[in-house]
């Protein structure tokens, strides 16, 4: 059982990995106060205003840390995408495509979600970017494997089908969609592989 992705920025570029960096990401604790084993998703080339899609259907909420990251969160049946450093509600000449009501918004596969900066620790970074997670959930919409070094999240680059979010035509998003609806009104989790 696992998701298929859509790459969320076009064109498809890594500044860096999954696990990179294990000394810098030992001074961040997991939630149990064990220091991470490196990077928790995989960076993703993006100059500023970069626009970012979903990179499958579901449930979608806006969210910022206390370090002044924002971004987007998106639910699917048995896992969620991570979105982060995105141009939250302080550019206008970028107007978030989700609302910031703290409340879940359907998107599908393809839609704009948002645009690449580097909100949250710019000092610490390399520049303008999106990070993008993937962690696996449980019926509740609860990330499991919390306890695996990266709180939860695995290496996204895997569950990655070849297509752009972008270029996918919005009848095929439509029906992601609703098949995405269907497997949650079941309690049941996506199984597709890699095509």
């Amino acid at each position: 059982m696992k998701p298929s992705l859509y790459y969320p920025i076009k064109p498809y570029g890594v500044n860096q990995a999954f696990g990179a960096n294990p000394d810098y990401y030992a001074k961040f604790l997991d939630p149990f106060g064990v220091p991470q084993k490196g990077h928790p998703g995989i960076d993703l080339t993006a100059p500023h205003g970069t626009p970012v899609y979903a990179a499958h259907s579901g449930q979608a909420i806006y969210l910022k840390d206390s370090h002044g990251g924002e971004g987007i969160y998106i639910y699917g049946a048995g896992y969620v995408t991570i979105y982060w450093h995105l141009i939250g509600d302080t550019d206008f000449h970028f107007p978030p495509p989700i609302p910031f009501d703290k409340g879940y918004h359907s998107v599908m596969a393809g839609d704009l979600i948002g645009y690449a900066d580097n909100t949250g620790a710019p000092y610490e970074s390399s520049g303008d970017h999106c990070h993008f997670g993937l962690a696996f959930t449980d019926k509740n919409n609860q990330i499991t494997n919390l306890h695996n070094g990266f709180a939860g999240c695995v290496d996204p680059a895997p569950y990655f089908n070849g297509q752009y979010a972008q270029d996918i035509p919005k009848s095929q998003a439509y029906i992601e969609h609703l098949f995405e609806i269907c497997l949650q009104l079941l309690g049941l989790k996506r199984s597709v592989t890699n095509q």
